[in-house]
């Protein structure tokens, strides 16, 4: 019996890692959103901002949107007494408008400091660590965002979307 313990161990570790893993299955995108690359960079989708996939038809915004995505992550510690206590990883995306789709990776990292520049200010503040459980932070949190990134690229950035958000203490 004592051999067959590890054995047996290993077993249902892998089951509920495997049960796990498809749980927590990191997303594609809204539903019914569909994707097409875009120059190698973005993403090409039919997403108006409200989580609904727009129609040709759509008379408030005639332009299709295009999905900006960041090369990396954004990484924020939250730091409390001056001693960092955890850290927010986000993966962040601008629905844009083809008006700066052009324009917008190569402001990349302006947009990029801008953005980590007001989820310091998140963090300070205690409102990111709720993001990550909370949805009333989160569309808070996405509403503060899309501030610098419109004073960056200007009334096409349209929307920001938080695909991923987790939070890691020390």
């Amino acid at each position: 019996m004592k051999k067959l313990f590890p054995v047996i161990i290993i077993i249902i570790a892998g089951v509920l890692g495997g049960a796990g893993g498809v749980l927590f299955k990191k997303s594609s995108g809204p539903t019914g959103v569909e994707h097409a690359s875009s120059s190698g960079h973005g993403e090409e989708t039919g997403y108006n901002g409200e989580g609904r996939k727009k129609e040709q038809n759509d008379k408030s915004d005639n332009e299709i949107s295009r999905v900006f995505t960041f090369s990396r992550q954004f990484v924020v510690p939250i730091v409390r007494n001056d001693r960092p206590i955890a850290l927010v990883i986000l993966e962040i995306n601008i629905a844009i408008d083809d008006s700066v789709s052009d324009n917008a990776y190569s402001r990349e990292p302006i947009l990029r400091d801008a953005l980590l520049s007001e989820l310091l200010q998140l963090a300070h503040d205690g409102i990111l660590a709720k993001g990550a459980s909370d949805t009333e932070s989160l569309a808070y949190i996405k509403e503060v965002l899309l501030k610098p990134a419109q004073h960056v690229l200007g009334k096409g950035a349209t929307d920001i979307l938080i695909l991923d958000i987790g939070l890691r203490p020390y």
